[in-house]
């Protein structure tokens, strides 16, 4: 396990995402949800996450994108406590990380928030 955010890491599939949207559970907290379904196919990682900001809320992209930028930091410093677990349980998951807060964020808020909703991913998986 490394302590990098590559593009296997990243969930693509038009199909994956419209069951994570309409099938899947929701955990949220402090402004971001995470919405995660266990998944069936076979990828080489334990887990695939899709970022999403809301245009209604950042009209302007450099905005989203500096947003994004910060969720994909705080996945990438994260992601061994998420990925040892499943790991260990030999699950795979997707899911969306959805940013709905009002407020421009800092890498540390973001941080702590995507640690935290991983501790609860673990308890529902």
């Amino acid at each position: 396990m490394q302590n990098t955010f590559d593009k296997s890491y990243k969930l693509c599939s038009k199909v994956q995402i419209s069951k994570l949207f309409n099938k899947g559970k929701r955990i949220s907290s402090g402004g971001i949800t995470i919405i995660f379904l266990n998944d069936k196919r076979t990828f080489e990682n334990p887990f695939q996450v899709m970022i999403s900001v809301p245009k209604k809320k950042y009209n302007k992209a450099v905005e989203r994108n500096h947003i994004k930028r910060l969720c994909r930091e705080g996945i990438r410093k994260n992601k061994l406590i998420l990925e040892s677990h499943l790991l260990n349980k030999q699950k795979k998951i997707a899911f969306v990380l959805n940013y709905t807060s009002n407020e421009l964020p800092n890498h540390e808020v973001i941080d702590t928030k995507i640690k935290l909703l991983f501790q609860k991913l673990i308890n529902h998986v």
